[in-house]
């Protein structure tokens, strides 16, 4: 049954899991938060790819 629904509508989890896998590599290097927000605004600046340097910062 899953392939004949592959078949009709080719979408996968793929990137769903690959998300999961960064944020699991992520939490694994961070050793730990204090707290949920923490881990949150890391997750968040990752996958934004944003830097933490102030405006008019070379």
């Amino acid at each position: 049954m899953g392939i004949l629904n592959y078949i009709c509508y080719p979408i996968t989890i793929a990137r769903a899991e690959q998300v999961n896998s960064k944020i699991q590599q992520l939490k694994s290097i961070s050793k730990g938060y204090r707290n949920f927000d923490n881990f949150r605004n890391a997750i968040l600046f990752y996958f934004g790819k944003l830097d933490l340097y102030p405006q008019g910062f070379p």
